[in-house]
């Protein structure tokens, strides 16, 4: 079984339930198994990239282990995104480290723009910050 990668809100509910059932006797190896497994999760998250996919005039801001298959599943149609978008012209335009909590902070930065969930307007502030982000890149 590889490494699922839990969302924060999952990962506490399941770290809750886990020390209901240390507490009723798992067995101690088991427990310590499971520990490793959860700061798994966690570095994974910490490891992943933060990715910049345009479809039409929108850039989604995502992060991600795989950007490129993380595209694929864009381009497959298997991701919510705003109506009027083409999911198959969709590309990778960059991507930097920094996993999840870089991801927030992008979010953040460029609330003012966001159209819906992950995806932004491709307005001058991103085209900048992509600019710039590919020029250090060089």
């Amino acid at each position: 079984m590889g490494i699922m990668p839990l969302c924060k809100t999952h990962l506490e509910t399941f770290s809750k339930h886990f020390e209901v059932s240390k507490q009723q006797g798992m067995n101690e190896a088991i427990a310590k198994y499971v520990d490793s497994k959860i700061v798994e999760v966690e570095n994974r998250r910490d490891a992943s990239l933060v990715y910049f996919i345009k479809a039409g005039h929108r850039i989604k801001i995502g992060q991600s282990l795989d950007p490129v298959r993380r595209l694929s599943s864009i381009r497959s149609g298997y991701a919510q995104m705003p109506k009027g978008l083409d999911p198959s012209k969709a590309k990778l335009l960059a991507t930097e480290p920094g996993g999840q909590r870089r991801e927030q902070e992008l979010h953040r930065q460029f609330a003012d723009i966001r159209v819906a969930g992950e995806w932004f307007e491709h307005g001058p502030e991103l085209k900048i910050y992509l600019s710039e982000l590919h020029r250090r890149a060089a």
